[in-house]
């Protein structure tokens, strides 16, 4: 699995500064498991206006995620909320805009979508420095937030912080100076 990640990230990688996702469906994944490939940086943001729609017409289902952001969320005093089939964001009496949230607030909510499109499904997740942005809450809860979306994700998360483990995940890190590569 960590070539197949290589060779995949390789692909992808090369000249990409900002934001990447890439959806894929490599030949060595079993049949209708997604591959979701997620790297901060700051174009993010035009992601989310792809998935949002999809994650919408899941009608009910959504509310899964709308409850996911409101606690997440509730330490700065934001509220989520659907009006007119657009996702909306409530603070202290005033509706804001989706350019109105933080990188941090957006990266999470792209975060979300994309796992919760998931759902019903297997998935392999990656995150590439998701603490990049995220408040030092969020990053401690991110992986428990995945596994709630979609307990079907298997997740390769690289990260410089020791705070997106520290929740009970630590027993899972793999240290790259560990791994011993057999030519």
């Amino acid at each position: 699995m960590l070539s197949l990640m290589y060779d995949y990230y390789q692909k992808i990688s090369d000249g990409a500064p900002n934001y990447v996702e890439a959806l894929a469906e490599p030949s060595e994944l079993p049949a209708g498991v997604s591959l979701v490939l997620l790297r901060p940086l700051d174009a993010l943001m035009n992601g989310v206006g792809e998935y949002l729609p999809l994650a919408l017409s899941r009608g009910e289902a959504f509310q899964q995620v709308i409850d996911v952001l409101d606690d997440l969320f509730a330490g700065t005093a934001k509220r989520v909320g659907v009006e007119n089939g657009e996702l909306v964001f409530y603070q202290a009496g005033q509706t804001l805009g989706f350019s109105k949230l933080s990188t941090g607030e957006k990266q999470l909510l792209l975060i979300l979508l994309r796992v919760f499109l998931t759902q019903g499904s297997p998935a392999v997740v990656f995150l590439d420095e998701p603490e990049v942005s995220l408040h030092i809450s969020w990053q401690r809860q991110i992986i428990d937030v995945i596994q709630k979306l979609n307990p079907q994700t298997q997740r390769f998360i690289t990260s410089h912080s020791p705070s997106i483990f520290s929740s009970g995940w630590g027993d899972k890190v793999v240290y790259f100076e560990d791994i011993d590569i057999q030519e």
